[in-house]
């Protein structure tokens, strides 16, 4: 829970290219840690942002526009 909560953390405020490096680093982790639970940056982003899928993330975010801001928005 607590690499998602980072993750999810870092992605809002630098954007969906923050390194897992900087994750990582933010965690006190090796970088093979969060590779070992999550395979790809793909699949902790899609978990950090508690999206349910690659397919759905996208039309998942289309319906947040003009609901607010998204860095609020459970998912």
């Amino acid at each position: 829970r607590q690499i998602l909560e980072v993750a999810r953390e870092l992605f809002l405020a630098r954007g969906p290219t923050v390194a897992t490096a900087v994750i990582a680093r933010q965690l006190g982790i090796s970088e093979g840690s969060i590779f070992k639970r999550f395979r790809t940056k793909q699949r902790l982003f899609i978990a950090a942002m508690g999206l349910h899928g690659p397919k759905s993330w996208g039309t998942e975010l289309d319906q947040c526009v003009g609901t607010g801001d998204v860095r609020h928005r459970p998912f």
